[in-house]
C-alpha cells in the first residue's frame, strides 16, 4: 500500500508532501465518499422532523421507526436505509478523529449514539447546533 511504501523513504514528506499529506489523512478522505448518503437522509429526516419536533421527543423514537414512519413506498425504503449504511460507515471513519481532537461532541454523546445502529434515538441524526444532534453535523 501507499501509506507503508512512503513510509519506507526516508524523505517521501518533502519529496511527494501532497501525496504523503493525502495518506496520512485517508481515513477523513474516504469518509467523503459518503457525504451524499449523510446529506440525503438528513434532507428527509430534517424535511419530516426538524421542524415538527424538539430534541426531547426525537430522543423517544429511533432511526429504524423513523425512517418506516417517513416511507411512503419500499424502493424509498431501501433508499433510506442505504443512506443510513453510509451515514454509519462516515461516522465509523471519522469517530476516531472526533474523540481525539476538541471538539463540541463529548465522549458520553459519542457513546449514546451507537454508531448509528437501528435503535439509535432520531436525536442524534437531526442536526442541532449543541447536543446530540452534533453527531450528524
Amino acid at each position: 500500500d501507499v501509506a507503508h511504501s512512503l513510509g519506507k523513504e526516508s524523505q517521501a514528506k518533502e519529496k511527494y508532501p501532497l501525496l504523503f499529506e493525502l495518506t496520512q489523512n485517508a481515513t477523513k478522505w474516504s469518509a467523503l465518499q459518503f457525504l451524499p448518503d449523510v446529506v440525503r437522509l438528513q434532507h428527509a429526516l430534517t424535511t419530516c422532523f426538524s421542524h415538527k419536533m424538539y430534541p426531547e421527543d426525537a430522543e423517544k423514537i429511533t432511526i429504524k421507526n423513523a425512517i418506516l414512519e417517513i416511507a411512503t413506498t419500499d424502493e424509498e425504503k431501501d433508499a433510506l436505509f442505504d443512506y443510513l449504511k453510509g451515514f454509519r460507515t462516515a461516522w465509523k471513519a471519522v469517530k476516531g478523529l472526533v474523540m481525539h481532537h476538541r471538539t463540541s461532541i463529548t465522549p458520553d454523546i459519542v457513546d449514546g449514539f451507537h454508531d448509528g445502529s437501528d435503535s439509535t434515538p432520531l436525536v442524534y441524526f437531526l442536526p442541532y447546533e449543541s447536543g446530540k444532534g452534533l453527531c450528524s453535523l
